[in-house]
């Protein structure tokens, strides 16, 4: 849905005059091969080559990860992704024009 939806806002956001779009999306989703993720990180890459002005927000999403994963601090092991970062990090990346 990220990258068609965004795919359908380039086309209203042209017809509507170039606004200024801004975009949440999530820190170090280059760096992960999970299929949301990269479909947030395609959908950044639509944003930047639209030729609109633009600006994205990478935040973290940690405190949403530990809603889901809150339910398994009970069980004796708790399984997590080899590839898990557990670190805080903050990017902003904007382009005015």
């Amino acid at each position: 849905m990220d990258v068609d939806g965004t795919r359908n806002l380039l086309e209203a956001a042209r017809a509507a005059g170039t606004p200024h779009l801004v975009y949440i999306s999530i820190v170090g989703i280059h760096r992960v091969p999970y299929r949301y993720y990269q479909a947030k990180l395609a959908a950044e890459r639509l944003i930047q080559a639209s030729g609109l002005p633009w600006t994205i927000l990478r935040s973290t999403q940690f405190h949403q990860l530990l809603l889901v994963t809150r339910g398994l601090v009970r069980l004796p092991l708790v399984p997590v992704p080899a590839a898990t970062s557990w670190r805080s990090e903050r990017v902003w990346k904007w382009r005015c024009a």
